[in-house]
């Protein structure tokens, strides 16, 4: 016998309305995926995989967490336990948030907003759906197309149908099955009487009920008739009956077949429906979406109350029809629209295109259209159905984008002649540069040779004297030979100071423009310095450099060629850049171009054009503005780089290692008898020098020696030294940073700062740093002995005071 299964016309609708949600899934621009109770994809839409870079095929029964999901934006692993999309899988509960991110295929990051939502059969959760958007309305609405699809398919799983045929002649014979399924009765309670019969029917659809079985009787035929019945427990729910009564040859009724079914899901499901479309509607609405709907047969046309809108027309009067909407379509748009249609019917059934309309206002809007071509069995095209939403606010920023496009095209077309035309004063430039270079190092190995080399020289001759000189004349002759290698000394440091200033790498800019300006004064230029800085800010070594030389060339051109003896250096931060400033209220003038033969013999090495180029190299730039009579200012800026960058480190990050060695006392503890002394510095020379200078002292002991700052920290700990003797310039860790931390956990040990560079602004950054005393490496041995007494001295006295 014919199972049959449920009314066809609500099983047509019902199909409509879920290959138009269908239409819909497809049609939207989120993506929408489907997870089963392991995390695997049980469907994907098209703007999914697209939005990840897959096909749709390539992604069904995958674990999306482990393909999309997998890394935190800082590439750590991502748990399935931490994912809160994958959570709604363990708590049935709906989870959001706006801060995911999903890897595509090419490997790129997707930040995306999500919605996932769980699928519940019987009580327990069987799978999800996740939606991504960044789109709040349409976000919204395809979550309502998803919980209507839901609920449709409940609906229609849960019907179920008794199918009966009775001979009425012999009414006991009657075949029935389903009764128990639907109404809790057996076979054994059933009774094939009508009194029976009409007890089991509300009594409010009874007397419809037997009217029309009344006339179906007399005349046979097929009659249908919903009302409600009673179950075996007592509760009413309401069926459909389909019967068809068969007459015998005398026209009497013979035989009744036909069907009952449980419409109670049905009419919860039609309900849930009505409501369901409310919510689509009102979803659409928001996303302001509209909807229609061709028939390719009849060409009837269907609009809702949004597409009127986005058409620019009202909602009855006028008619909808193919005419219709392609008036309001700008006419340079209608044969691409007509194209799309024509390739949908015929190929892949799927459209996407934009298109412009002309409201009656004259109103120009861009809207976009996505749609799909409904076909049956056999593949031949039935109906159109899609949506269109605006989309003119995105196409003026893509305007707005081509417009800036193009300025940017001209800007770099600019800047690529301006490139060019330097090109050949920056050849010329190289050249000078070269020749510069030669003769500076032709100047330096005069110098040497005329001077450093000479006193070398006597330095040996002194030595050889001493050898032949008997030991009462040898006090006279080595203060002589002393006197030369001071003079050597005082030579190579004035040296090194011109070719590379040690105070611009040990204390940075701003200190080295300070000593810039007290050097300027022996080439009778005041030069005052104004900063709003802090001395310690930090660049990058080559930007430093560059910097200072650019500064001290400008000097030197206000020396030469501004007349006047006065200048002001001022150095600021704007807008985060680094801004130096050179000014004078000299004669002023234009400022010098180079030739095309390239710079002037007259310019020095970092000329004017060379400050310019070189500044633009490293993303900064030079501006020049020079007024006759009313002087020359001269700007340089940099675009600095984070704060991290430009700010020196914290004091808490820079005592992290003291504070963790702790405060304790020295190994002196009051007594002269011996000083323990701990030598640093990176040139074991040096330290070799002085080993050998303290051991003819017998009231000193040298207990250890470290190349670095670090060593030094870890020795002072370890041995515990009276005084130490503290190089500044060391590598890793500098004698500055060094000393802080020494003095922060061991108050009572003394240092005794010593460099070759005895600037007075090396000799203060050292004391700020802690140190008791400071030295030059230059120094006699008696000077050196003499400090390390009396600073121990100081040291035991006031650690005494202290207890």
């Amino acid at each position: 016998m014919l199972h049959i299964v449920h009314d066809k016309r609500a099983e047509q609708e019902l199909a409509r309305v879920k290959d138009q949600l269908s239409v819909i899934l497809e049609a939207a621009g989120e993506g929408i995926y489907g997870l089963d109770a392991e995390g695997r994809a049980t469907f994907i839409n098209q703007a999914g995989a697209a939005m990840f870079g897959y096909r749709q095929e390539e992604l069904l029964g995958r674990n999306l967490h482990e393909l999309l999901h997998y890394a935190h934006p800082d590439g750590r692993p991502y748990a399935h336990e931490d994912c809160p999309i994958e959570a709604v899988l363990r708590d049935g509960r709906a989870h959001r948030g706006d801060d995911q991110l999903f890897w595509r295929k090419d490997g790129a990051p997707l930040p995306v907003s999500f919605t996932s939502s769980p699928i519940q059969e019987d009580g327990r959760v069987t799978g999800a759906v996740v939606v991504l958007s960044d789109v709040t309305d349409r976000r919204r609405a395809q979550e309502a197309v998803r919980a209507s699809e839901e609920r449709f398919r409940r609906a229609a799983d849960s019907a179920g149908a008794v199918v009966y045929d009775i001979d009425l002649a012999h009414p006991e014979q009657a075949i029935v099955h389903g009764m128990d399924r639907l109404a809790g009765l057996t076979r054994e309670e059933i009774r094939f009487e009508l009194e029976w019969w009409k007890s089991r029917i509300h009594p409010d659809d009874l007397p419809g009920y037997l009217a029309q079985l009344n006339r179906q009787m007399e005349q046979g035929g097929v009659m249908k008739a919903s009302f409600r019945l009673k179950h075996a427990s007592g509760s009413w729910m309401w069926v459909q009956s389909s019967r068809e009564v068969l007459l015998d040859r005398h026209g009497k009724a013979a035989r009744v077949v036909g069907a009952i079914v449980d419409i109670s899901h049905r009419l919860a499901a039609d309900e849930a429906l009505r409501e369901s479309e409310e919510r689509l509607r009102l979803a659409l609405s928001a996303g302001q979406m509209g909807t229609w709907d061709v028939d390719l047969a009849t060409e009837r046309t269907r609009w809702d109350a949004h597409e009127y809108a986005l058409l620019g027309l009202r909602e009855g009067e006028t008619t909808p029809s193919r005419d219709a909407f392609y008036a309001c379509v700008h006419p340079d748009d209608r044969a691409l629209i007509q194209q799309a249609v024509e390739r949908a019917v015929a190929e892949a059934g799927d459209m996407d295109y934009e298109f412009r309309v002309v409201h009656p206002d004259g109103q120009l809007r861009w809207l976009a259209a996505r749609g799909q071509v409904m076909k049956d069995e056999r593949g031949r095209p039935l109906r159109i159905v899609g949506v269109n939403y605006d989309v003119t606010q995105r196409k003026r920023i893509e305007e707005r984008l081509r417009s800036f496009t193009l300025e940017l095209e001209w800007r770099v077309a600019e800047r690529t002649r301006e490139l060019v035309q330097s090109h050949d004063r920056l050849r010329a430039l190289a050249t000078e540069l070269n020749l510069t270079e030669q003769r500076e190092r032709k100047r330096l190995a005069t110098d040497l040779h005329d001077y450093l080399a000479q006193l070398l020289a006597l330095v040996r001759m002194k030595l050889g004297q001493l050898k032949r000189v008997p030991a009462h004349g040898q006090p006279e002759l080595l203060a002589e030979t002393e006197q030369v290698v001071n003079e050597a000394l005082t030579y190579t440091r004035t040296l090194v100071t011109q070719l590379s200033p040690p105070v611009l790498h040990e204390f940075g800019l701003p200190v080295a423009l300070q000593w810039l300006a007290e050097q300027m004064v022996r080439q009778e230029l005041s030069v005052e310095v104004r900063q709003s800085v802090p001395d310690r800010l930090e660049l990058p070594e080559d930007q430093a450099v560059l910097l200072f030389q650019s500064v001290r060339e400008l000097l030197v051109n206000v020396r030469k060629h501004a007349r006047t003896h006065r200048a002001v250096v001022t150095i600021d931060e704007r807008q985060g850049e680094l801004v130096i400033g050179v000014q004078d209220e000299g004669v002023g003038g234009a400022a010098p171009q180079p030739t095309r033969d390239g710079p002037t013999a007259a310019s020095s090495k970092f000329g004017l054009f060379s400050i310019r180029e070189r500044m633009l190299a490293i993303g900064g730039r030079f501006d020049f503005e020079s007024v006759p009579g009313r002087g020359t200012t001269a700007t340089l800026a940099l675009l600095l780089g984070s704060a991290e960058c430009r700010a020196p480190r914290a004091e808490q990050d820079r005592s992290t290692f003291s504070s963790a060695l702790g405060p304790r006392s020295s190994a002196l503890h009051g007594s002269l008898e011996r000083i323990r002394v701990l030598l640093v510095d990176d040139h074991a020379m040096v330290r070799e020098g002085l080993r050998g200078l303290l051991t003819e002292h017998a009231d000193v002991e040298v207990v250890g020696e470290a190349w670095d700052g670090e060593e030094a920290v870890a020795f002072a700990d370890r041995l515990r030294p009276d005084v130490i003797i503290m190089d500044v310039n060391m590598p890793r860790m500098d004698g500055l940073e060094a000393t802080r931390r020494i003095k922060a956990a061991f108050r009572s040990i003394a240092v005794v700062g010593l460099s070759v560079n005895s600037s007075p602004q090396v000799e203060d950054a050292m004391r700020a740093s802690g140190a008791d005393a400071f030295l030059s490496k230059g120094a006699a041995g008696e000077q050196i002995y003499r400090t390390i007494v009396e600073t121990a001295k100081r040291s035991v006295e006031r650690e005494s005071a202290e207890r």
